[in-house]
């Protein structure tokens, strides 16, 4: 085990080594491509930038004006019957919008109940099981200058309501 753990310790550096190597053998002026490349993802970045700005600007809102609070509120009883606790209904609303948000929630679920807890398991679950859906199609359609989202929008809704569903079911099932 010792020596898989010093091989993994030194791809990084072999790979830092071997790759500008390789292309200095096959004739690539490496600082030339190293330099183009970052001034292709720093253009990426730059494209990307605005989309998501606006996504945080909409998440705040969402949390500032209380809407995920009172979603979570009427929603508690009746999602209750189907198996999804209030604590985590928070996590399955934020999921869809928000990445960073969903994991303070999951994280804020595992310091109070516990990473091994019910609830804990069905939050890691959760996040497993389910993506950014609309990070996603904002950021990056948004970079690409595609508008046409509808289908995608639906299709990965569908699959976030998809993978809610499964980890509820399954957490009820294995973890309770």
């Amino acid at each position: 085990m010792k020596i898989v753990e010093g091989m993994g310790s030194l791809v990084i550096p072999l790979m830092l080594l071997l790759l500008p190597l390789h292309g200095l053998i096959r004739g690539v002026k490496v600082m030339d491509a190293f330099v183009r490349g970052a001034e292709e993802g720093l253009r990426l970045v730059l494209r990307m930038a605005p989309y998501m700005i606006a996504m945080f600007a909409a998440l705040a809102s969402l949390r500032a004006s209380g809407l995920i609070e009172l979603a979570v509120g009427l929603l508690s009883e009746p999602m209750s019957r189907l198996g999804l606790i209030p604590e985590v209904l928070t996590l399955a609303f934020l999921r869809p919008v928000s990445g960073s948000g969903a994991l303070a929630v999951a994280t804020d679920i595992m310091k109070t109940h516990g990473p091994d807890s019910f609830l804990g398991l069905m939050a890691g679950t959760m996040q497993g099981s389910t993506d950014t859906t609309f990070y996603v199609v904002a950021v990056y359609f948004g970079a690409v200058g595609m508008t046409r989202i509808r289908h995608t929008l639906l299709a990965g809704l569908i699959g976030d309501l998809a993978g809610l569903s499964a980890a509820v079911l399954l957490s009820n099932h294995l973890f309770k």
